[in-house]
């Protein structure tokens, strides 16, 4: 009896990358093109292992399709560094009260040195109490600086992420960027708070506004 032989595999290409990080596009290729170089041989372990390679070209697939959708672009370029700099003019803005607010208790200290014993004993427990009260600038500065660092974080995990998934990501329609104002916003929406330094109208620059309706 002739044993059934094996056709041999025709050669199969390395895939991209190899060495280094893959982009999910090159493995899907590199999938397709092992499906393609196995399709002639008709082996039930060979048609077992195409039936495995597809599942998991469609799983590929799948994941960048979801990727892409979980993903807008607007997310890095615009959500995530403006909320790290709203922090850090957080930590500026309780630093400047922190100050002016120290310096106040200071020059009431001054004060209470002209007063009566009982008096002066009044005020300086109020400004030792307003010094330690102060404390709080430094332990919020610290936890700000916390959850820019996890921002930061997130947003090399995002690059990572993009790097892998290739051009995948920017073959897709751009999401509809996060908050976005909309012909319905609220006001809510509207309203975005204090302009960061540097970006809000100087006082000039309104004045001017107004004289120009004048």
């Amino acid at each position: 009896m002739n044993a059934e032989t094996t056709p041999e595999a025709s050669p199969r290409p390395a895939p991209a990358g190899t060495g280094k990080a893959m982009h999910s596009e090159d493995l899907s290729r590199f999938v397709e093109e092992l499906i393609s170089s196995l399709k002639d041989n008709r082996t039930p372990p060979i048609r077992s292992l195409l039936l495995a390679l597809r599942g998991i070209s469609m799983y590929i697939r799948k994941v960048e399709t979801e990727i892409t959708a979980a993903l807008p672009g607007s997310l890095k370029e615009q959500h995530i560094p403006a909320a790290a700099d709203e922090l850090a003019a957080i930590v500026d803005a309780t630093a400047q009260a922190t100050n002016t607010i120290m310096d106040a208790a200071e020059e009431i200290q001054n004060i209470a040195a002209l007063l009566e014993p009982d008096q002066q004993r009044v005020l300086l427990d109020a400004s030792t109490r307003i010094f330690e009260a102060c404390a709080f600038q430094d332990i919020t500065g610290q936890r700000v600086t916390k959850v820019c660092d996890a921002l930061r974080y997130i947003e090399e995990k995002m690059d990572a992420i993009v790097a892998i998934m290739g051009s995948a990501l920017s073959a897709q329609e751009p999401a509809k960027a996060m908050g976005e104002p909309t012909a319905e916003a609220s006001d809510r929406e509207l309203c975005n708070g204090p302009q960061l330094p540097g970006l809000a109208k100087t006082q000039a620059e309104i004045d001017a506004l107004f004289d120009d309706f004048g």
